[in-house]
């Protein structure tokens, strides 16, 4: 899905999400027949957010722990930096924390 798009939950038909650990992708299909593939952390929090058991499997088990760094040091350490002026510094090591969706 495309940043700025939303999407009512109810025109999804099924998702096939067998590439997302290898090849970091999804198809969502909807009811109107129309497919449309999602890529990386999109994929990944979609999947997370519609059905988290999908990914209890062995090849996920780094995924689903893999914002735990990301939250728990990226997001206090760049309010921390903005608080001192150092918005760049913060957004640099916000981004450098965030996980990398594909199984690697």
């Amino acid at each position: 899905m495309k940043y700025g798009k939303v999407v009512n939950v109810e025109s999804i038909d099924w998702i096939d999400y067998h590439k997302l650990a290898e090849l970091g992708y999804i198809r969502v299909h909807y009811r109107d027949t129309n497919t449309e593939t999602v890529n990386g952390p999109e994929a990944f929090n979609l999947i997370m957010d519609l059905c988290p058991s999908a990914l209890e499997g062995q090849r996920l088990k780094y995924h689903r722990h893999a914002w735990a760094i990301h939250n728990l040091i990226g997001h206090p350490l760049m309010q921390i930096f903005s608080w001192l002026h150092l918005k760049e510094l913060g957004l640099k090591i916000h981004d450098a924390t965030v996980p990398n969706p594909i199984n690697k």
